[in-house]
């Protein structure tokens, strides 16, 4: 009874939830409003991949648009981000995430953006190298064996553009893209919109935010997670009562005579 007693106490470990800022260049907690139990600095990577410029790399742009498609399928274009060095436990539990960023401009009708993964064996795409037609500059292309395309993963929610105007704040829940990215199943998020339009080249319909190298610091984006993880069990004042009780009618049978 007693070693089951002990059993029980030394492995049924609580989860214990956290919540972390994330960012990159400037921590803009305050600016957005966000209150974290601790704030974190990481390898934060965001880029923008163009069809209509393939070989072209966006990774030092102040600001990153995403268009429509146009009717000929030919100006498709997302935007990129990367989460490195984060500190979360790939078996952590994502309770909710939440990717600030600030609007430089939207245009267009009102439409719906999806929020998709990327291949996992894409993990080691770079911010300064990355462009439509591969992830880095020694690639021959995305994991997928082509563009960008062939890298697309699971559309793990949407948003709908509502016009915003340019400097507002702008929230995105990513809980289950950054679940994924956690787990290693996914190598980054992406927001974009494949839909054809009957006209214009599709910059017509955009979106656009300011990236981590935005030239005013306070536009700069952050991530706001909350997460579980099983905390290790710490020895409890009923254990160690249990353990001294054991330990003494051990000492007091050994001293009994037989």
């Amino acid at each position: 009874m007693l070693a089951l007693c002990l059993g029980i106490l030394c492995f049924a470990a609580p989860s214990r939830a956290s919540t972390v800022w994330l960012y990159g260049g400037t921590n803009n907690a305050s600016v957005y409003g966000v209150t974290a139990d601790t704030a974190l600095s990481i390898g934060w990577k965001d880029t923008q991949l163009t069809q209509a410029q393939p070989s072209v790399i966006w990774g030092t742009n102040a600001t990153l648009q995403a268009n429509l498609n146009n009717a000929a399928g030919l100006t498709r274009s997302a935007i990129l981000f990367g989460f490195d060095g984060t500190g979360i436990p790939s078996t952590a539990t994502i309770l909710s995430a939440t990717l600030f960023l600030t609007v430089n401009n939207f245009a267009g009708s009102v439409d719906t953006w999806q929020i998709r993964g990327v291949a996992a064996a894409d993990a080691g795409w770079m911010e300064g190298e990355a462009s439509f037609d591969k992830p880095f500059l020694s690639a021959a292309s995305w994991s997928g064996g082509g563009v960008f395309d062939s890298s697309l993963g699971t559309v793990f929610g949407s948003f709908i553009e509502s016009n915003p105007a340019s400097g507002s704040l702008f929230s995105l829940d990513v809980t289950s893209a950054l679940q994924a990215i956690v787990n290693g199943t996914s190598a980054g998020l992406a927001l974009m919109n494949y839909s054809n339009v009957s006209a214009g080249p599709g910059s017509a319909q955009r979106i656009s935010f300011h990236s981590d190298e935005s030239a005013t610091p306070a536009y700069r984006p952050g991530l706001l997670v909350e997460f579980t993880t099983t905390a290790v069990p710490e020895p409890s004042r009923t254990l160690l009562f249990l353990g001294a009780a054991f330990m003494s009618a051990l000492r007091r049978r050994r001293g009994t005579p037989h």
